[in-house]
């Protein structure tokens, strides 16, 4: 065993199940909470089983990747119980030999050892494992240490199957919760996916044109970028629900102000044959944008000071993606738009504009013939 290190509460409990077939239809076994079908061939009576049984406990408790610091096993005080009372173990007459055994400690009735209603087992057993392992632990984090168990468990599943016994089953609560974790999180990327997906088709849709529409999805792309590494190296969090739940939510905010741009872009550059079309947009929708982005953090701020924790965090990822969004709708977006307005596209009258003076001929002087070499200078 492991000296704890941790504080109790902190710590898990891995339970490894025998007995037990695929989930469904079946019965709650052991206050475990988890519902499964029981195994009809399995046997633990035989001096092969129950020395297994032993053997996976004292393997468990020496493993030190497992982090065993504590065992709950009933197979290693029946044995004590045996030796205590002059009997063998393994017991060849294990069904007597266990009834005497709970008489003395009922307490593993039913949570480690299942019989069924005519009295007759055991059917099922178990066996806990009290392991240094932090239960506040993410997904992430808990999905190596959870294939840890697995590869141990199928390291002795082989010799059990063989003992009728079947495969050991571990569960643990903080394992069901990373499964579920990660199953959200990977839904919730593949949703935000179809989310800017949707976006590019929405802004092509009002926009008619797919190289606006384009860098204006790159822009709430890059948003949610932007706010993902502020989570995870500024703020310090880890990837988890809420965060990845927020990319979905937030790839709508996202959309908003990129879309403002260009389409009042498209609006100023029509308006003005072709020119000014960045610094038109500007004009029209800067202002609604910054009005629109500080209304929105400013809602964002009562967040903050709220008491339950996923509520602040939720107020300032929202804030953070409504910045990254403003400064690439007003900054990027701008800066993209008017490379598709260089000089030499300009109309003509705007570049003569731009490169010469027109200066009237004073009073008396008259205008010099067009093919003069000073007119031609001029």
């Amino acid at each position: 065993m492991q000296q704890r290190g941790m504080a109790w509460d902190r710590t898990a409990t891995i339970t490894v199940l025998w007995g037990l077939t695929q989930n469904g239809g079946g019965q709650s076994i052991g206050g475990t909470g988890s519902v499964y079908n029981l195994n009809p061939e399995f046997d633990c009576t035989s001096i092969q089983a129950q020395e297994a049984l032993h053997r996976f406990c004292d393997d468990a408790g020496q493993a030190h990747d497992l982090r065993v610091f504590r065992t709950t096993c009933w197979i290693q005080d029946f044995a004590t119980f045996q030796h205590r009372m002059g009997g063998a173990f393994p017991s060849r007459t294990l069904r007597a030999d266990l009834r005497k055994f709970l008489e003395q400690q009922p307490h593993w009735v039913g949570r480690h050892i299942g019989f069924d209603t005519d009295g007759h087992g055991p059917i099922w057993v178990t066996v806990d494992f009290r392991v240094e392992f932090d239960t506040h632990s993410s997904g992430r984090s808990t999905k190596p240490y959870m294939e840890k168990w697995e590869k141990f468990s199928e390291g002795q599943a082989t010799f059990s199957e063989r003992l009728a016994l079947g495969p050991p089953v571990a569960l643990a609560d903080v394992f069901e919760r990373a499964e579920a974790e990660l199953r959200v999180i990977g839904s919730a990327l593949s949703s935000w996916l179809v989310s800017v997906a949707c976006a590019l088709a929405a802004v092509v849709a009002f926009t008619r044109n797919f190289t606006l529409s384009a860098a204006a999805t790159y822009s709430i792309f890059a948003t949610a970028a932007c706010s993902m590494w502020t989570i995870t190296s500024v703020f310090q969090w880890h990837f988890g629900l809420m965060e990845a739940v927020s990319l979905i939510i937030f790839c709508g905010f996202s959309v908003d102000y990129p879309l403002h741009v260009v389409q009042a872009h498209i609006t100023a550059h029509e308006d003005n044959g072709g020119s000014y079309g960045a610094r038109g947009a500007l004009r029209e929708v800067g202002c609604a944008v910054i009005s629109g982005c500080a209304t929105t953090c400013g809602a964002a701020l009562f967040l903050l000071v709220c008491e339950i924790r996923i509520f602040t965090r939720f107020g300032q990822v929202l804030i953070c993606n409504m910045m990254f969004s403003l400064a690439f709708a007003l900054l990027w977006i701008p800066a993209t738009l008017e490379l598709r307005d260089p000089l030499a596209k300009r109309p003509a009258r705007e570049l003569v504009s731009l490169t010469s003076v027109d200066v009237e001929p004073p009073e008396g002087f008259a205008a010099l013939p067009p093919d003069t070499p000073r007119a031609r200078a001029r």
